[in-house]
């Protein structure tokens, strides 16, 4: 009992750690002599691809047009009333009562009037579609009022009413009201080529994890053939419970297959055919089943090839248990290394921009853990991939992309391009690009938002605030929605607190 409960308290601490030999660290991840995720002999098969990629982009078709994602105004209206249920605005909204008559008939339910906000109708996995609203100063959110094609009829309400109750005080109506229908506009060939430049880097036909032949996961615990790898590495090293009376209970050393039990594969087995089938046996059935370990993915690297680690790899999803724990992106880092280990560039720049991005099925990173991380992106910049046309690529969206295009995280972006030696050439792109009234809303507005995290993000409080004052100095030059953004833009405070978008 003594030793499951010792288990137990450990667990928090053994799912931060990892099989694989890690050097002394640089934020979370290991430190190679070259400061960066991955060692030299890595990033030379990394940069030749990229040199091959380059060359594609540039004798590529950049014919493709790309067109934005549907928007228009949308004025965002509350209704609230103490006494009255509001039945006679519902009933003229679901009638498209005009703006104008509407507001003059029922101005004493007015609690607040926007005007100023964009409507986004975006693209969503599986044909599905869901709606943006905000702008340029406070981003962009999911409105969840919209949420069929009637919605984007020009002069049509939309509305969703919440009763008083113990927790309201008053009957309230939230209210969209769409002065004209959604339009979408041409991206501007200078601009579209930024997209395709995404395109050729990362394949929108590739996906980092695979599905599983077997329609239900398993865990390695209930995979047999793992079993009798274990039992042979338990044989082997002579390892046995020390009290049997407490077979009931976990012994990490005897049931998991450990560090030591891959020491001592790596040192004595190299030669054995009985445990390389063993270890072959056990990868296929977690490939089947989309279960693994870390040690069972170096066990595939070590004793069967590179390309069988990759596999599992892509086969095992890993799901944080907290927000401390970095196993998401340990999980993605191990996959990026094997890719580039492997060739396979895809998936290799995929999850590299997944650890940028923390794109994962649960995000796994807290503004505490902001001391302890690094953006990763000098790694690609010593790629000689085009950062700068890279990050602006990832930031922009349009309505025609393919299904599977990557997009980056605003924030996210705007921050690593704070680490970039091109970073005067990102602002000087990022201006020309606000002040072209060719481009259209939305993206001009994700725009401003990168810019403004790279100015918030920037290490240095006083060139930050000469940045935001310099925007200030030349507000006229950019376009009414942007100015409005500019004017609300505040100096950094010394407490250097983080703006996140």
């Amino acid at each position: 009992m003594r030793r499951l409960i010792i288990f137990l308290l450990l667990c928090p601490f053994l799912v931060t750690c990892h099989s694989q030999m890690n050097a002394p660290v640089r934020g979370e991840f290991a430190y190679q002599s070259n400061g960066l995720m991955y060692p030299d002999t890595t990033m030379r098969k990394l940069s030749h691809m990229v040199d091959s990629l380059n060359l594609r982009f540039k004798s590529c078709d950049n014919s493709q047009q790309f067109f934005s994602c549907p928007q228009g105004k949308v004025y965002v209206i509350r209704f609230a009333s103490s006494v009255d249920t509001m039945a006679s605005l519902r009933k003229d909204m679901n009638a498209d009562l005009d703006f104008s008559s509407f507001i003059s008939r029922y101005r004493k339910y007015v609690v607040k009037i926007d005007t100023a906000q964009t409507l986004i109708k975006i693209k969503g996995a599986m044909g599905s579609d869901y709606y943006l609203i905000g702008g340029p100063f406070k981003g962009y959110d999911e409105d969840y009022t919209f949420g069929d094609t009637s919605s984007e009829r020009s002069g049509h309400w939309t509305w969703s009413y919440s009763a008083k109750d113990e927790y309201q005080k008053k009957n309230e109506i939230e209210a969209r009201y769409l002065p004209a229908a959604l339009v979408q506009h041409r991206i501007p060939a200078i601009y579209a080529n930024y997209i395709q430049y995404v395109d050729c880097m990362i394949d929108t036909t590739a996906k980092i994890f695979q599905e599983n032949p077997f329609k239900d996961r398993k865990t390695v615990s209930k995979i047999s053939s793992v079993d009798k790898l274990n039992e042979y590495l338990n044989s082997k090293m002579h390892l046995k419970r020390e009290n049997s009376k407490d077979s009931l209970f976990l012994d990490y050393a005897v049931d998991y297959i450990s560090d030591d039990k891959y020491a001592y594969a790596r040192e004595y087995l190299a030669k054995d055919t009985v445990f390389k089938k063993l270890v072959s046996d056990a990868v296929d059935s977690c490939i089947f089943y989309g279960a693994g370990s870390p040690s069972l993915e170096v066990l595939a690297g070590q004793f069967i090839s590179k390309e069988k680690s990759l596999e599992i790899m892509r086969h095992r999803r890993v799901m944080g248990r907290c927000s401390q724990d970095p196993a998401p992106r340990l999980h993605a880092r191990d996959i990026a290394l094997m890719a580039a280990e492997t060739n396979s560039w895809n998936i290799f720049l995929r999850a590299h921009l997944d650890i940028m991005n923390d794109r994962f099925e649960r995000a796994s990173d807290g503004s505490y853990a902001y001391g302890m991380r690094k953006t990763y992106l000098k790694e690609l910049e010593m790629l000689n991939l085009d950062i700068v046309d890279l990050m602006i690529g990832l930031s922009l969206r349009a309505g025609n992309t393919a299904e599977n295009h990557y997009t980056g995280t605003i924030w996210r972006l705007g921050w690593a391009l704070t680490e970039s030696k091109d970073s005067s050439l990102f602002e000087q792109k990022t201006k020309q690009l606000l002040q072209d009234n060719q481009l259209d809303e939305f993206n001009r507005g994700l725009m401003f938002l990168l810019y403004r995290t790279y100015v918030y993000s920037l290490p240095d409080r006083e060139k930050a605030n000469r940045k935001i004052e310099a925007l200030k100095k030349d507000v006229s030059h950019y376009p009414i929605f942007i100015q409005s953004a500019i004017k609300k833009l505040r100096p950094r405070s010394s407490k250097e607190k983080r703006e996140l978008l």
